[in-house]
């Protein structure tokens, strides 16, 4: 038997066959799995005012020799992963970076059947709430959804006589009640989130099972959210690195017009990285002023590679002189390349010992381009010897005079 408390009969039919196959032929070995709930359930011995209903059942796994399994294989991972490299199954179960491997090997399959093959009035909707969450989490959503962000992204995800058909008025927690749906008696493809300290679930959000994270990432990858994903993310999340995410995933497939809304939201969130990406969609549309102002607004607000991109648009505007000044506030700020950039700068003016000052504090800090160019400079200048010896390494204070020494 595989799940005994889900058969028809169960452990009470095998303990009525015991007795004759026992007596026919024996011994024999019965091997079944048992939740402990159901465990309990034929082995507790009822009242005298109940009917004893379970008592062949009780006597069969009185016999019983019993393997319980752990909840979880997180002491037990390295054989868990040693065992997958033979077991195709294992190896499946722990691509959901989970480790709780019984219950993914258990209710898996059983996840994915739910979430594909819909039944009901309700079932259609629900599905629209796990693929919502789906792309969510493949697109770069991490930890807990909110609630309002899938009941506005899920229209997208039903066809218009779906939508046509729905109650305005309970569609939503029909649909969710669908999706939370408890599967095998184990998990729910939409779980509540416990509160991080105390007792009880966090309101109005919801996590989506591992195992259904997964089987999104792997079917849905060349699927394209509709525009309510899109829309619903930039008016209902706050998350600023979330927001960029999926801004960077709307970009990437050519939403840019969602993209730039949701790099706007994550600015207002207080990303300063959006602002970057925005000015460089402001850059490949041919708006460079636009896009200035916002490199600009990005470096004030400490992104170091957007001053390097004004640098850039500076030196190629011809501007060697304000180059310059961006270059060295970028490696003020800790940006390596902007070092190289600063000693190219000094060569194309003829300042060969600046450069060289400046190529060697690049290279003290692991910057291979600038050692490489430090070695060509002094093949150039007729020293082979030393073009084939590494530079000296200097401690961060040389470093910081090597900057300060450099022409302003």
């Amino acid at each position: 038997m595989s799940a005994a408390q889900g058969r028809s009969g169960g452990v009470g039919d095998a303990g009525e066959r015991s007795g004759g196959v026992g007596d026919a032929g024996g011994p024999f070995i019965a091997l079944a799995t048992l939740w402990p709930d159901r465990d309990k359930a034929l082995t507790t011995t009822p009242t005298a005012s109940k009917d004893d209903a379970h008592r062949q059942a009780r006597a069969l796994l009185a016999q019983a020799d019993y393997i319980h399994l752990p909840p979880s294989f997180a002491a037990h991972l390295d054989t868990v992963r040693h065992m997958a490299l033979r077991d195709a199954s294992l190896a499946a179960a722990l691509e959901t970076g989970g480790t709780d491997v019984t219950q993914v090997l258990a209710a898996g399959p059983d996840l994915v059947a739910h979430y594909e093959h819909t039944d009901g009035p309700h079932g259609v909707y629900g599905k629209a709430l796990i693929s919502v969450a789906m792309d969510a989490h493949r697109l770069g959503i991490t930890g807990p959804l909110l609630l309002a962000f899938l009941h506005d992204a899920a229209p997208g995800y039903v066809t218009d006589s779906e939508r046509a058909a729905a109650d305005p008025d309970t569609w939503f927690s029909d649909a969710l009640t669908h999706a939370r749906t408890l599967i095998k008696q184990i998990i729910r493809p939409l779980q509540d989130v416990p509160q991080s300290t105390g007792m009880g679930a966090v309101p109005d959000v919801v996590s989506l099972a591992d195992y259904l994270q997964q089987h999104g990432r792997r079917t849905r990858q060349h699927l394209c959210p509709p525009a309510t994903f899109w829309n619903a993310a930039t008016h209902r999340l706050t998350n600023p690195d979330h927001l960029v995410h999926l801004a960077d995933a709307a970009r990437r497939r050519h939403r840019l017009r969602h993209a730039a809304h949701l790099y706007c939201a994550a600015v207002d969130a207080g990303s300063t990285a959006a602002a970057r990406r925005l000015a460089e969609m402001r850059e490949e549309a041919g708006d460079q002023r636009g896009a200035e102002r916002l490199y600009r607004a990005a470096a004030e607000a400490g992104d170091t590679i957007a001053l390097m991109r004004l640098a850039e648009a500076r030196e190629k505007a011809g501007d060697q002189q304000g180059a310059e000044r961006l270059y060295r506030a970028a490696a003020d700020a800790g940006h390596t390349f902007a070092l190289t950039r600063r000693a190219r700068l000094q060569e194309e003016a003829e300042d060969q010992q600046g450069a060289e000052r400046l190529y060697r504090a690049a290279a003290n800090i692991g910057h291979t381009v600038a050692l490489m160019r430090l070695a060509e400079m002094r093949v150039e200048a007729g020293d082979q010897q030393g073009a084939e010896l590494p530079p000296p390494r200097q401690p961060k204070q040389q470093i910081r005079q090597a900057l300060d020494s450099a022409p302003a």
